[in-house]
């Protein structure tokens, strides 16, 4: 097992770990403890633009600790306002979205990673997934134009009937055909998915782009550190390499009530 932590560059690490903490000290924190790259996170805090943290302090933040940004997770729920209807919602979404991607390429950040759904807020049936299509044709021009990457992850199932399956065998199937679209590997929710990884692996190369690495009990979705769970992360990381896979792995971990001594686990599996 330690043959795949001999180098932190291999690896990103997202700044979800502290979601709700200081951004700047997240960033420091990771930082001090050896690792040189982060995905960064947008969903209601930190990159999100809905957070306003001034662009300029994020960049000064960068700069000041020496961090390269491999890709950034999109937001994806808590939308506060109240909308008149779907198409309104919709909207402000796909706006939204447009200006992650903005800040993306203001940043120079080549990925920019997103769930097409959100089981609570916004859950597609089968018979709507030419709404969803259309959506990331649409992220995927504008991406194109601003030179970013639009990568859609797997996300598990919520139960809902006739819900649209997020795995990247059926998403592939569904939106393959997109200019551009690339897809986003997230490990600890294939197993929640019930489908096999070597599958999801297969059904989207070479246009696995990214991963989030993380582990779980095979039943929720914990986001305990790579060692802890039942999925064998050494075994997928070689076959990744084996199929192909160049990129870094992101390291999507709960940081819990103390994210600092979760970043300080992590960078102790490379010691």
């Amino acid at each position: 097992m330690s043959g795949i932590y001999t180098d932190r560059n291999e690896y990103a690490l997202s700044s979800w770990i502290g979601e709700f903490s200081d951004f700047r000290e997240i960033l420091k924190c990771t930082k001090e403890n050896g690792f040189d790259y982060v995905e960064l996170w947008g969903d209601s805090v930190h990159f999100d633009p809905r957070a306003e943290i001034s662009r300029s302090d994020i960049k000064s933040w960068l700069k000041e600790y020496g961090l390269s940004v491999h890709s950034v997770h999109a937001p994806f729920r808590r939308f506060k306002p109240v909308f008149k209807n779907s198409r309104e919602f919709l909207s402000y979404r796909v706006n939204l979205w447009h200006r992650t991607i903005e800040d993306c390429s203001e940043f120079e950040v080549p990925i920019m990673v997103m769930h097409g759904l959100d089981r609570g807020e916004y859950n597609y049936k089968n018979s709507e997934v030419n709404i969803v299509k259309d959506v990331f044709a649409d992220l995927c021009e504008y991406g194109r134009e601003l030179g970013v990457t639009i990568a859609l992850e797997n996300i598990p199932p919520s139960g809902a009937e006739d819900e649209i399956v997020c795995t990247l065998q059926n998403q592939k199937k569904l939106y393959g055909d997109i200019p551009g679209l690339k897809y986003c590997l997230d490990i600890g929710h294939v197993v929640l998915s019930g489908v096999e990884m070597h599958d999801e692996i297969d059904a989207a190369m070479p246009d696995i782009v990214t991963m989030h690495i993380h582990n779980n009990d095979g039943k929720n979705d914990l986001h305990n550190v790579p060692t802890d769970g039942v999925i064998d992360w050494p075994e997928v990381h070689d076959y990744m390499r084996k199929k192909g896979y160049t990129a870094q792995f992101v390291l999507e971990v709960f940081g819990g009530d103390d994210p600092f001594s979760k970043i300080r686990e992590l960078s102790s599996l490379f010691d």
